[in-house]
């Protein structure tokens, strides 16, 4: 019996045996901060688009929750980036298509495209005694998503999953896509082109030339010479000819000159080729009615039963696929100034933009059809005036540059089909140059109180208007040729929602106050700082082709604008506001970071403040933080830094956003903070890549509670610190 009891307790030493072993082999020894250690964490492993990365010998390690790989196994050998690593300064820098991190062993200071970021967990030399190797370690989530790839972690298998951006290959090399992904319909019915969605090249919709305009409803014909790279799309009435990578293309054998050439495009989710063609161009050249979907995303192409054919071979004209809305383009010199003249059939919607930087202005032209004149236009004779180009997009939008001389000032007027817009010298005077007038005195129409009249500021566009119920022209026939300075003009105007439109056109941005007196009003008109007692300019930061930090489907741009414009206007713009507002930009747009520095000084501003969101490589990092110039602290007239307006906001306005976490006041050289002229603020509100703080940021309703703290906060600043005006 005893030496049964024995030979049992020797067969359970010998099971229990290899157990051991296996948990004590399945650990890593590894030598970090100088010391040894027995690492009995999980060992990463990591995939890219679905393909295991050999990182055997030396595997991902988790500190402080962070994945950590090495750099030159998973981004140089897997990912295909350039990496560089300085030995003497222990940095590390990585390069993929047009991203760039650099990261410091030891320290959680990272730079992603020359902008400081803060890592939870530093980069760190590990060496792995097993292997004998020596790596060095790097957070892989956050250098992941900074290059632009999504990043999952896959807890089941313990693996860090990295999928590569959505990429097109064309013209002979591969280009990271991060467009529209379209669709097509013909008569209403939807065009399977999952396997290559409609994809937009600067504004021009390219389709599936195949797939598309052999659809049945279309009754035409497909060609493809391969030898020859040509595709003929024709039916009965027409055919269009294109050469792939041409821009020339052959409509009935008469010649045109697009934009963006055809081309052979893959993906690298179907890894298939299409031949891809002008959408818009292609379907009007054959007859069809052709229309962007803004809202869907959709090129929607549709038969048309009656149509003069013939038009269509006269109306396009070689710069252009589009339509015939903007009947003329003219430039004229009225007295010594410039005018530029744009009538439509219909009423023209545009939106203006100037760039100082490059002398230009942009006058956006919304749901245009055709351009009926040439494309560019330059003026040797004219002063002010240089040049005139015109390029449109798929999206119904014609786009005028206007190229000015230096020291050329503009004003706008808007009549509905006609839109003008004056340029003079700014050395020139006006013709109101003599006039000491600070102030107009216009009638109030009979029926009309003066709390019924309201205002609008088109600073940007360098007008304001005010508004009244009705129609009203014949009050307004005779306005006092004596006009207050910088005013060039007043116009009298009705819309469409039977209201009165008066527009005061400027020489420059100009403060204004409306007064009633009797049965009139006055316009009292001076610089900003003569009307206004506390002037402020709002910056949201990023806009346009610019989205800034993109998590979990939101943007940073979005975000700064719907807080800092969409929803504080309603207070700033309040007429019993005590502060007055400028916004660096009203649309989502993209503003050069000099130009945003430079308004300040353009408005009079007392203060500057811009808004972003922050994200990090940790998802723990959260809170707001505000940054601010050391070389732009000097105390303004009422005797205000930029530190002190950063404390004051940094101490009063997050935590009544819900952000717990105060980061504190720092410093930086951000461009806007630096080359103000004004004491200047960035506040990062929060961070994207943190769950409280986006759940806060992402919602409409705490965005305008955001917007409303805000304002207040901004009311309260200039309580404590008047500017004495």
């Amino acid at each position: 019996m005893k030496k049964r009891k024995r030979i049992i307790v020797l067969l359970l030493i010998v099971l229990l045996w290899p157990c051991q072993v296996s948990k004590a082999a399945s650990g890593l020894k590894l030598k970090m901060n100088g010391s040894l250690l027995d690492y009995s964490g999980i060992q990463v492993k990591v995939t890219i688009d679905g393909k295991q990365v050999q990182v055997k010998d030396n595997p991902g390690i988790i500190i402080n929750h962070i994945a950590l790989v090495p750099y030159d196994v998973v981004f140089q050998k897997g990912l295909g980036a350039t990496c560089q690593y300085n030995e003497s300064a222990k940095t590390v820098t990585i390069r993929k298509d047009d991203a760039t991190v650099k990261m410091t062993v030891g320290s959680t200071v990272a730079y992603v495209n020359g902008k400081r970021k803060t890592v939870s967990v530093c980069p760190r030399t590990v060496y792995f005694c097993q292997s004998k190797i020596t790596k060095i370690m790097i957070p892989s989530r956050f250098v992941t998503e900074a290059l632009g790839y999504t990043y999952y972690w896959n807890k089941k298998e313990n693996a860090v999953q990295i999928t590569s951006p959505y990429a097109l290959y064309y013209d002979k090399k591969w280009h990271k896509y991060s467009g529209t992904k379209g669709h097509v319909t013909v008569n209403g019915s939807a065009v399977n082109v999952s396997d290559m969605p409609t994809v937009v090249f600067e504004g021009f919709a390219f389709v599936q030339a195949k797939k598309v305009f052999e659809n049945k409803a279309l009754n035409a014909a497909y060609h493809y010479n391969q030898k020859d790279q040509t595709v003929k799309i024709e039916n009965d009435y027409a055919y269009v000819k294109y050469t792939i990578g041409s821009k020339t293309a052959y409509v009935n054998q008469q010649k045109y000159s697009l934009k963006i050439a055809p081309k052979m495009v893959k993906d690298n989710v179907s890894n298939k080729s299409f031949i891809m063609i002008p959408a818009k161009f292609t379907a009007e050249s054959l007859g069809y009615e052709y229309k962007w979907n803004t809202s869907t995303k959709t090129s929607e192409i549709t038969v048309v039963k009656k149509r003069d054919w013939s038009w269509y071979s006269k109306g396009i004209k070689s710069s252009s696929a589009c339509t015939d809305t903007l009947e003329s383009v003219v430039v004229e010199n009225v007295r010594g100034e410039e005018f530029v003249r744009f009538t439509g059939n219909t009423s023209l919607t545009m939106e203006t933009d100037f760039i100082e930087k490059n002398n230009t202005l942009k006058i956006s032209f919304a749901n245009l059809n055709n351009i009926t004149t040439k494309a560019v236009k330059k003026f040797s004779s004219n002063k002010n005036v240089k040049s005139i180009t015109m390029s449109e997009c798929e999206t119904g939008n014609v786009t005028v540059t206007i190229q000015i001389a230096d020291g050329t000032e503009y004003y706008e007027e808007d009549t509905g089909k006609c839109y003008s817009i004056c340029f003079y010298s700014s050395d020139e005077e006006s013709s109101t140059a003599d006039s000491t007038e600070s102030a107009v005195t216009l009638p109030i129409p009979k029926g009309v109180s003066f709390e019924q009249l309201t205002t609008e500021d088109c600073y940007y566009n360098k007008q304001f208007k005010v508004i009244m119920p009705g129609k009203h022209g014949a009050s307004f026939e005779n306005i006092p040729k004596s006009l207050p300075d910088g005013v060039k003009s007043i116009k009298c105007t009705q819309d469409s929602a039977n209201k009165t439109i008066l527009t005061f056109y400027t020489a420059k941005v100009l403060g204004y106050k409306i007064s009633e007196q009797k049965d009139t009003f006055v316009v009292k008109v001076g610089n900003p700082k003569d009307i206004y007692k506390n002037i402020v300019v709002l910056d949201a930061g990023h806009g346009g082709s610019d989205p800034g930090t993109i998590h979990n489907g939101f943007r940073e741009k979005d975000i700064n604008y719907n807080i800092l414009y969409q929803y504080a206007k309603t207070y700033f713009n309040k007429p019993d506001s005590p502060v007055k507002a400028y916004w660096t930009r009203t649309t989502d747009t993209l503003i050069a970071l000099d130009d945003r520095a430079a308004f300040a000084k353009k408005v009079q501003a007392d203060v500057f403040i811009s808004l972003h969101m922050n994200s990090a490589g940790s998802v723990y990092a959260s809170g707001a933080e505000t940054f601010y110039t050391a070389t732009n602290n000097k105390a303004n007239s009422f005797g205000v830094t930029s530190k002190m307006l950063a404390s004051y906001f940094q101490n009063h306005w997050p935590s009544k956003v819900g952000m717990g976490t105060s980061r504190g006041v720092k410093t930086a050289n951000y461009v806007v903070t630096k080359k103000n002229t004004v004491p200047a603020i960035l506040i990062e509100l929060g961070f994207m890549s943190n769950k409280h703080d986006i759940d806060i940021l992402g919602n409409g309703a705490n965005q305008k509670k955001a917007a409303k703290t805000f304002y207040e906060t901004v009311c309260s600043f200039f309580e404590q610190y008047p500017t004495g005006r």
